[in-house]
């Protein structure tokens, strides 16, 4: 899966699109995904200056963009036009920082479903040796029920 194909699919649009190719993809299973890390990524502005190093929050982020591609394809069609939303992020350890240059590999694995609601296990690793890892809870939205909890669209 291209970033074509991503873009297409997630809602997520940079400096916040986090997963720049897919190239395993097993419906159902796991899915195999990275990101390159680039000197002048706005990600690293300001953490931090002397010595840029991805922040943590974004390393599990790229994890559930990863989850949420996997869902998306899992489900087709019943998933499209929704919002993916984190319920929970659990048992997060993070070993090593990534900086510029790395690839952010990422694996995620479906662990459980209970209907629209997620259960997986994601690994981000740098050169085989683990960055971060966390098991997220997670689950979609309609625009309608966004609405209804008054969190507004920006869209016109």
């Amino acid at each position: 899966m291209d970033r074509g194909a991503i873009t297409a699919m997630l809602p997520h649009r940079p400096p916040l699109l986090l997963v720049d190719a897919a190239p395993r993809v097993v419906p159902g299973r796991e899915i195999e995904a990275y990101r390159e890390l680039c000197e002048g990524d706005p990600l690293f502005e300001g953490h931090f200056p002397e010595y840029p190093i991805l922040p943590g929050v974004f390393t599990i982020e790229a994890i559930a963009q990863a989850a949420c591609l996997l869902a998306l394809v899992t489900q087709g069609t019943e998933m499209r036009h929704r919002i993916p939303c984190l319920m929970k992020v659990s048992d997060a350890v993070f070993r090593r920082p990534a900086g510029p240059g790395d690839r952010l590999d990422i694996h995620v694995e479906i662990l459980q479903t209970w209907g629209e609601v997620w259960k997986l296990t994601g690994r981000v690793d740098v050169r085989g040796h683990m960055v971060a890892q966390a098991t997220l809870t997670a689950t979609a939205f309609s625009w309608q029920q966004l609405k209804s909890l008054h969190i507004p669209s920006q869209a016109g």
